[in-house]
């Protein structure tokens, strides 16, 4: 008679059931912890003889152990590598492709992002301290404000941050960012040159707004054109570039409007087009800023600025990177590229 099955060994790789440390896999290899340490350090692990290095990447696919690289770099004096990315609209699909590309400028300088979601500005200061808690290196953030406060947390904890896209900081922070006002300064000029006598603005309450308000005003009044109106949105968001619309063609007589991003103008147009019966361009030209994919397609045809994601976000990344090393860069560099205008469909009337 038995006393039942005899025990099975634990599945290898499988999940463990506590935290498997590197001294429970040196133990079952009968090594030192050093060793374990040596093995699972990219520059070190020629040190350890094939044959124990062999029995302690088995041991470790047996017990399901993983190494905590992080924990180890800290160990040794060293940084974790881990950059805090603060992104402030999901909404829009131009994040999409600023976070590719900042994964990309991280991973060629060994750098990796934690993105975390700060929309609402009041909870700012919760995630940055929430990122300082994952012991970042530095921090990239776009499309959001910084407080005083939050910028002063962040240097007594030594950890540098670089704003991307018109963060708003108001406290000398290092940033770059398309040139706002004069992308606006380009859409009104053009506006004007396609005839336009009475043009309006949707904004919102986004940092990048009041530059390319400003911009636009600039060129209106350069060419004697009074601005006809100012309509504040909120978000940068298709449904409140709809929202803003509705309430634009009820009160003013416009024959084009400027939206401070491609979102809202997207919005707009389909009420000034399905619910109005406005023809665009013909009774209304629309601009927008940014040149997301969707500005290009068929049914919307946006005239827009596009915005060099390509140059703003290595610049940024190299900035970051050159304060986490303690290279010398003024803490306060900021970095102005230029934005493009893109002509299309919808602001091409008389044959323009």
């Amino acid at each position: 008679m038995t006393d039942g099955p005899a025990p099975q060994p634990a599945r290898r790789g499988a999940r463990p059931s506590k935290l498997v440390t590197a001294v429970d896999v040196a133990r079952a290899a009968g090594v030192s912890k050093s060793a374990v340490s040596r093995t699972f350090s990219v520059d070190r692990s020629n040190l350890v003889a094939e044959e124990r290095r062999r029995a302690i990447l088995s041991a470790a696919a047996e017990l399901g152990y993983r190494p905590n690289r992080m924990a180890s770099s800290l160990a040794r004096g060293g940084q974790s590598g881990l950059v805090g990315v603060l992104i402030g609209n999901f909404v829009n699909p131009m994040y999409l492709e600023i976070l590719g590309s900042v994964a990309h400028e991280l991973k060629s300088r060994e750098l990796h992002g934690i993105v975390f979601n700060t929309e609402d500005p009041d909870d700012v200061h919760d995630a940055v301290r929430l990122v300082l808690g994952y012991q970042v290196d530095g921090l990239l953030v776009t499309s959001t404000a910084l407080t005083l406060s939050v910028v002063t947390d962040c240097r007594s904890f030594g950890v540098p941050i670089v704003s991307m896209f018109g963060a708003e900081t108001g406290s000398g922070v290092t940033g770059v960012e398309t040139e706002n006002d004069v992308g606006g300064r380009l859409i009104g000029e053009h506006l004007l040159a396609r005839g336009a006598s009475r043009v309006a603005f949707i904004g919102g309450h986004v940092p990048t707004s009041e530059p390319r308000l400003g911009g636009l005003s600039q060129a209106l009044d350069a060419g004697g054109c009074e601005l006809a109106a100012v309509v504040e949105a909120g978000h940068y968001s298709y449904e409140a570039g709809a929202g803003a619309m509705r309430s634009l063609l009820r009160d003013h007589e416009i024959d084009a409007v400027f939206c401070a991003d491609d979102n809202l103008a997207l919005g707009a147009m389909d009420v000034a087009r399905y619910e109005f019966g406005r023809d665009i361009p013909g009774d209304l030209m629309m601009a927008g800023f940014d040149d997301i994919p969707a500005a290009a397609w068929r049914g919307y045809d946006l005239t827009t600025v596009r915005q060099p994601v390509e140059k703003i976000v290595p610049a940024a990344v190299r900035l970051l990177a050159s304060q986490i090393h303690e290279e010398s860069v003024p803490p306060t560099t900021s970095e102005l590229i230029p934005g493009e205008l893109i002509v299309r469909g919808s602001t091409s009337r008389g044959g323009l």
